[in-house]
């Protein structure tokens, strides 16, 4: 939190991360639950093992889906629903906030600085951007990174 203070982030975007990141690396980890069930079903339920079987898939697929912002906000908007249920279903310890802090948040990316936002439309965010980009402009970094690119 305090990284996030020093750098001038959003306040309101500094403390959901602290706030609610552990969520998100909790609600990662919902394949050992989902193995540990799937080891006690045997071959009791098929119909059960599917279910088990397809929100492992998601959660596989999530992880894949991680290593660019672009994989993992498109993840995110095509699965809010199906990742709602499997927070409901394995976690439902979780806040309402920490659902909707999972299946909103997204790394926002300026000049020099990436964060993570759990509302990357919201007002203090395009106010964050702005300062950034005049930061860049006014402080002469804009010429000279142009003067430095072009030799």
């Amino acid at each position: 939190m305090q990284d996030g203070l020093l750098f001038g982030y959003p306040f309101k975007e500094v403390k959901q991360y602290s706030e609610f990141q552990i969520y998100f690396d909790e609600f990662r980890r919902t394949d050992k639950l989902i193995d540990k069930q799937m080891q006690s079903i045997g071959d009791k339920s098929k119909l059960e093992m599917q279910s088990l079987e397809k929100d492992k898939n998601l959660l596989d697929e999530l992880e894949r889906n991680l290593s660019s912002e672009e994989k993992r906000a498109k993840f995110l908007d095509n699965h809010k629903n199906g990742i709602i249920d499997m927070i409901k279903k394995y976690r439902p310890d979780f806040t309402e906030d920490a659902k909707r802090y999972i299946v909103q948040h997204r790394r926002i990316t300026l000049r020099g600085f990436t964060y993570v936002s759990g509302n990357p439309t919201s007002n203090e965010n395009s106010v964050f951007a702005q300062k950034v980009n005049d930061t860049f402009n006014l402080s002469g970094i804009d010429d000279f990174l142009k003067q430095a690119t072009s030799e």
